[in-house]
């Protein structure tokens, strides 16, 4: 489970390393991080949908709504921090605890269900308005 709010360039990369490993990845975007992702990651997005184990959803609300990124695997909860003023500087949360690790799902399973699928990287510009970007996402 990935949910990312900033667009980092490695994002497309690890993503489909770890889906054509056959790991079951759920990737969670903010707007702008799809924007980035679809305009210039296309090739790489398209690949990872085509992998039955991935998914890719994006969040269309404020992005601090949501967190800088929530990194949840079997056994880690990585959660980052955006400061007061709304940026990114790498303040991080670690930990092992299964109950961590739960609530972090279920922080996680919340954003996905206020977020669209995505069933294809076909996409407007990321400048277009944020209504026809919705039509796109299913």
């Amino acid at each position: 489970m990935l949910l990312f709010s900033y667009f980092h360039p490695q994002i497309p990369s690890f993503s489909l390393k770890f889906a054509e490993k056959g790991f079951n990845i759920q990737l969670l975007l903010s707007k702008d991080s799809f924007d980035r992702f679809a305009g210039d990651f296309r090739y790489a997005g398209e690949r990872i949908l085509m992998n039955e184990n991935a998914s890719i959803f994006v969040y269309s609300g404020s992005p601090l709504e949501i967190p800088a990124l929530i990194a949840i695997s079997e056994n880690a909860l990585f959660f980052g921090f955006f400061n007061k003023k709304g940026k990114f500087e790498g303040q991080y949360l670690l930990s092992f605890e299964p109950s961590s690790l739960a609530w972090g799902r279920e922080l996680f399973e919340y954003y996905v269900g206020r977020s669209e699928k995505v069933c294809s990287m076909d996409y407007p510009d990321s400048g277009s308005d944020s209504q026809r970007t919705l039509q796109n996402l299913k």
